[in-house]
């Protein structure tokens, strides 16, 4: 196969993950925006647990061996030199990303939206009834 054959099938499946991790990031968002407009209440736990999901596997597919992969060859120089200017620009962002999320274990990203989701929903029960008494403790 040709240098740019296999360079256009290369680039091909990282478009089609990268557009993919857009859909999912999407619908985190959605989700995310929903709990501020329209939640019940009792629906704040199950919420969490959605949002948890959906940004496990957005953390999962980015940090995948495949997305790795992929980006490792396209970063060596006899691709890199041949990508436009805005393929080398989504390389060096998925590498600069990478390098951080692959620190990050699942189980983390997990915790912290499942955290982080509970906790906006105790911070806007406090901003409604001008309750912040436990935030400045004495």
């Amino acid at each position: 196969m040709a240098k740019q054959d296999e360079l256009q099938e290369l680039l091909s499946e990282l478009y089609s993950i990268d557009k993919e991790l857009y859909l999912i990031k999407g619908v985190a968002a959605l989700l995310s925006w929903d709990k501020t407009v329209n939640l019940p209440p009792k629906a704040f736990s199950q919420r969490a647990d959605q949002e948890a999901l959906i940004n496990v596997q957005a953390h999962e597919l980015f940090t995948s061996k495949r997305v790795t992969a992929l980006v490792n060859q396209l970063s060596q120089k006899k691709f890199y030199d041949k990508l436009s200017g805005i393929d080398k620009a989504k390389i060096d962002i998925y590498n600069w990303r990478l390098k951080k999320l692959l620190k990050v274990p699942k189980s983390h990203v997990e915790e912290y939206i499942t955290a982080t989701s509970i906790a906006h929903h105790a911070w806007e029960d406090a901003r409604n009834k001008e309750s912040f008494r436990y935030w400045f403790r004495n």
